[in-house]
């Protein structure tokens, strides 16, 4: 089946120049999507035609850019244009399908200079109308202005000659707007957030100021208050810091004004050893893999060495100026989330019970002792309107049970329900300590012979407990009831589906038929309504409960490597439209060869050294004494590795702003030999 994702855009004006930001991020980030422009100027007719790029998108992200002076030519129509467009909204657009909404300012010097308050109060009136509708988004133009300042917005005399009204800087800040909502609709989000403390959601040391003695300032409760939206969006919060335990717990039972709670933090490590270390003591006690992680810290060198020892994790730095926190924070873009689920809104109760479950395992003397213990409950229903949302994310989030990891939005699964290519149940979960929720999802297609089976997954909270054996026995009684022989299953392995391949190889092992890249299973549907959960007599913990090992560079992990230092780089460098163009701008150029400088040799063996450490941190096969740092394409995360690299060879600790001061070879050799006299040759 077609699972590709487009993007559709129609806009007011010409939007042409938005194909080499777009294609620059889809670059960028490793996302595959077709761009289709719908004819340009005509987006009324556009929303009307069932036959338009807008209306035969069936996954992926639809687009519109509008300024409002397109709709209103003469100013003279009083509410008209917005009543319109509304109304084409309504009638138009499938629900099903995203759609996000842009609105652009109106250009300078023309008439519609007089209609700005009319044309703001559209773009509230927008954003309250379309709020309604949980898979359409509205972002004006003073938001987007405020989050990417543009310096110069418009291009001169484009209305007149060119029909392209806005310069490049701000198309590539309109390209950055709409791959950041594709990337929210087509990547799993991260799940856990780990925060240090001293000096990131406080200012000062809690064990030596104490309680009353750390400083709150606005930028603290900004942090605080964005990672309590995310709990509230079903991230889990970890803290995750060098301090003394009953210190943290007293600022937060002592400090009412935190926006923060202590009944916000799922798990804590709170000692003196390295944060990776504590980080995957965290991830142990939550049963999740470290690239579910997100870890926030101010400290440059805390934060490299948790990129160095654990690369699957996002590490952000806060800024060092705290009062661009907020941009900071607006500019994440893990932090961006769908609405969320019930069961997203549920998540702390459910980790809460999590451990319940954990001491009963601890008390029981098998494992069959426990799983009976539970008491398990599990229901199937049919996929609705009500659990489409859902559905979708837990085939974006869940990995490890998953025999096809295949993808899919909210759109494309309410399609391919419709039209009755696929059928689907979704496996609700309970026992005596209270609900899984919805955590499993089937999805399956009725051939001439055969149920064939397109998704069978299960969230790791539910594994190890026999609910997977019934869901496969819930298969058979479908096929049985559709007079069905057998049930196909596909299997296509992956660096984490390990506990789906068990699974199958187990129970299943003697149906396989393999093929290069997957194996395909024909299970007769005697078979499938047999089997029965066996657990051995050995106490072992479910699979939710292991320790999970350090995640290694093959395979998905790369991916997953990569997407993580690239949400930081956004997060960090990304700073206005001048950067993202200037981004653009090096990535169109960067097959084109510069000239070739001038190039003097290190000289001395501290030249050398430093030389060698430069070439490795910038991945150059060599550097002059007098190359610029910067110049060379280094940036702050460079910088530091090169700070660090420096002390763990020369045991010299060279603080940031020394280096921004002699950030060329020749001048940081000078500045080292006085640090250091046994440095100097």
């Amino acid at each position: 089946m077609d699972n590709q994702k487009s993007i559709v855009i129609s806009s007011t004006f010409a939007a042409e120049p938005l194909r080499e930001p777009i294609s620059f991020w889809l670059d960028r980030l490793e996302l595959v999507a077709p761009l289709i422009f719908a004819p340009e100027l005509q987006l009324i007719q556009n929303l009307l035609d069932a036959h338009s790029p807008l209306n035969t998108n069936t996954a992926g992200l639809n687009v519109v850019l509008l300024r409002w002076q397109d709709l209103d030519a003469h100013g003279r129509d009083g509410d008209r244009p917005f009543t319109d467009l509304i109304g084409c909204l309504r009638a138009s657009v499938r629900a099903e399908i995203p759609l996000l909404i842009v609105t652009c300012p109106p250009s300078p010097g023309t008439t519609a200079a007089t209609r700005m308050n009319v044309y703001a109060d559209w773009d509230r009136r927008l954003a309250r109308e379309i709020d309604r509708y949980p898979n359409q988004w509205v972002t004006v133009a003073s938001h987007w202005q405020d989050l990417y300042p543009v310096a110069s917005p418009y291009e001169p005399g484009g209305d007149d000659f060119t029909l392209l009204p806005y310069s490049a800087a701000t198309f590539a800040v309109l390209g950055t707007l709409i791959i950041r909502k594709f990337h929210m609709l087509t990547t799993a989000p991260y799940k856990v957030i780990a925060v240090d403390c001293d000096d990131t959601l406080w200012d000062g040391a809690c064990g030596e100021a104490g309680p009353q003695g750390i400083g709150l300032s606005q930028s603290h409760l900004q942090l605080q208050q964005s990672l309590v939206s995310q709990v509230q969006q079903g991230c889990l919060l970890c803290l995750c810091s060098k301090n003394n335990p009953e210190d943290v717990e007293a600022v937060f039972r002592e400090r009412p004004d935190m926006p923060l709670r202590w009944e916000h933090i799922a798990a804590f490590q709170l000692n003196w050893k390295p944060k990776p270390e504590n980080l995957l003591a965290i991830a142990e006690e939550l049963g999740l893999g470290t690239d579910s992680f997100i870890f926030i810290d101010d400290n440059p060198i805390e934060c490299e060495m948790m990129r160095q020892s654990l690369p699957n994790v996002l590490t952000l730095q806060l800024p060092s100026n705290r009062s661009s926190l907020q941009q900071f924070l607006r500019r994440v873009w893990a932090f961006d989330r769908p609405a969320p689920t019930e069961e997203d809104k549920q998540r702390m109760s459910l980790y809460q019970r999590e451990r319940e479950r954990e001491q009963l395992l601890q008390k029981s003397a098998t494992l069959e002792e426990f799983i009976a213990g539970l008491e398990l409950n599990v229901e199937f229903k049919p996929l609705n309107d009500e659990n489409l949302c859902r559905a979708s994310q837990l085939t974006f989030r869940v990995n490890q049970f998953n025999v096809t990891t295949i993808r899919r939005t909210e759109a494309e699964l309410a399609t391919l329900l419709r039209e009755g290519s696929l059928n689907g149940l979704a496996v609700d979960v309970s026992d005596r300590f209270g609900e899984y929720g919805f955590v499993g999802l089937i999805l399956f297609a009725s051939t001439f012979d055969a149920l064939q089976v397109d998704t069978f997954l299960l969230s790791c909270r539910a594994l190890g407990r026999g609910v997977e054996h019934r869901m496969l026995a819930e298969l058979g009684e479908v096929a049985k009831c559709k007079g069905l022989r057998t049930i196909g299953l596909r299997l296509i392995p992956t660096s984490k589906n390990q506990p789906a391949r068990d699974f199958l190889e187990e129970d299943l092992g003697s149906y396989q038929q393999r093929s290069e890249g997957y194996v395909e299973y024909r299970v007769p549907v005697d078979a499938a309504l047999a089997i029965r959960y066996r657990p051995g007599i050995r106490k072992e913990p479910p699979a939710q409960l292991q320790v999970p090992g350090q995640v290694t560079a093959v395979g998905d992990e790369t991916l997953n490597m990569s997407r993580g230092s690239r949400l930081a780089w956004i997060a960090s460098e990304m700073l206005d439209a001048d950067k993202i163009l200037a981004a653009i701008q090096a990535w169109r150029q960067k097959e084109r060869p510069g000239p070739e400088a001038s190039f003097i040799s290190s000289r001395t063996d501290l030249e050398r050294m430093l030389a060698g450490i430069w070439a490795d941190v910038l991945g150059l096969e060599k550097v002059s004494v007098r190359d610029n740092f910067f110049e060379l394409g280094g940036d702050s995360l460079a910088m530091v590795r090169v700070i660090i690299q420096l002390y763990e060879v020369s045991g010299v600790e060279f603080s940031v702003a020394s280096f921004f001061e002699s950030p060329i070879i020749e001048e940081l050799a000078i500045k080292l030999a006085r640090l250091d006299p046994r440095c100097d040759d």
